[in-house]
């Protein structure tokens, strides 16, 4: 399963929160692996249904002019009303918002309707069956519906998941939604979601939203998976090749993600760096020597529920600031790997 999904729908049409990105990692509300296993998968179709001739969907019947827009930190290119407004996520205080590489948030607001275009990022591969794993972790969100795959007018290849039904466990929200591989490599979701006093039928808003979704197009900017050095404030970090580093800034904290880019289908392993003065640190495990900032440090070493855990931390400056490291990995050789990862950050000043 992917590592990364769409986040609660509740928070994605800003009507209720059910959790950002923590202090200590940001991480999107995951399906379990099992629902995924015992969900029967979507019908795969060899081509779009033919849309209704007029789908009831209020003050969005008509979509109006449209203009660019840039998502994920220019990557992606939306054509969106002029009237949509890229709005972050809501999150609690004592977490980071996401940053634009992870996710980008359109909201237009038309009366008492809204409509959300939520641009995510996976940070993984589409693998050797992508649409077979679309199609089963469709099945987990939607109750009825298709997945077909496309190629969009910009060249792009996604896969386009149909609802055909209201019903679905996240409240019958979503409209239409395209799983895009970008130039890198990588798979986006762009999800279209709308207010439920505009889903009165299945097809409500679909000819809206199908217009939103299959006129993605590319940016200017690239996502880096080349590996070597990268910036971390006041230090420096060597990343291997195929990883992502994301930054997410808080309040008073920073906390930097390091991602294996791993196939869709597959559980992906990661690194996080907190840095600030208040950082959750209560390690499990058994503890042995390490370094962390070129200093000793130990690592602490735990197996749980078939993931390997890494965990250190050390005060820098007056002791009143930490770096907290910690890995989350699917087997003990590619936790150790990100841990000598970890253990290349130095002072870059």
């Amino acid at each position: 399963m992917s590592k990364k999904v769409l986040s609660c729908v509740l928070v994605v049409l800003g009507v209720a929160a059910c959790g950002g990105p923590s202090a200590a990692v940001s991480e999107s509300s995951t399906v379990p692996e099992e629902a995924v296993r015992a969900t029967t998968p979507l019908p795969i179709t060899d081509g779009l249904a033919p849309l209704a001739v007029a789908s009831a969907c209020g003050a969005f019947d008509e979509l109006g002019p449209v203009t660019p827009m840039p998502a994920l930190g220019g990557r992606l290119v939306l054509a969106l009303p002029s009237d949509a407004v890229s709005v972050g996520r809501a999150h609690d205080l004592m977490s980071a918002p996401a940053s634009d590489e992870r996710e980008t948030r359109f909201v237009i607001e038309r009366g008492e309707s809204r409509m959300v275009v939520f641009v995510e990022e996976t940070f993984a591969s589409p693998g050797d069956a992508f649409v077979r794993s679309i199609s089963r972790f469709a099945a987990t969100r939607i109750a009825r519906g298709t997945v077909t795959p496309v190629n969009l007018a910009s060249g792009l290849d996604a896969v386009v998941v149909e609802a055909s039904s209201v019903d679905g466990p996240e409240g019958g929200v979503v409209v239409d939604e395209a799983w895009i591989t970008t130039p890198e490599g990588t798979v986006v979701s762009v999800g279209i979601f709308v207010t439920t006093d505009l889903v009165g039928a299945p097809d409500g808003c679909r000819s809206s939203a199908r217009a939103i979704a299959l006129g993605v197009g590319i940016g200017d900017a690239r996502l880096d998976l080349a590996g070597g050095p990268r910036r971390l404030d006041r230090w420096t970090i060597d990343l291997p090749a195929n990883a992502v580093l994301v930054h997410d800034e808080g309040p008073d904290f920073d906390v930097y993600e390091i991602v294996s880019v791993a196939p869709f289908d597959a559980d992906a392993s990661s690194l996080g760096i907190y840095v600030g003065g208040h950082p959750s640190f209560e390690p499990t495990g058994t503890e042995r020597p390490g370094r962390l900032l070129g200093r000793e440090t130990p690592w602490w070493v735990d197996e749980v529920n078939g993931q390997s855990r890494r965990e250190a931390i050390v005060g820098y400056d007056d002791g009143s600031e930490f770096v907290h490291a910690f890995v989350r990995a699917q087997s003990p050789i590619e936790a150790e790997s990100l841990v000598r990862v970890a253990e290349s950050l130095r002072d870059a000043r």
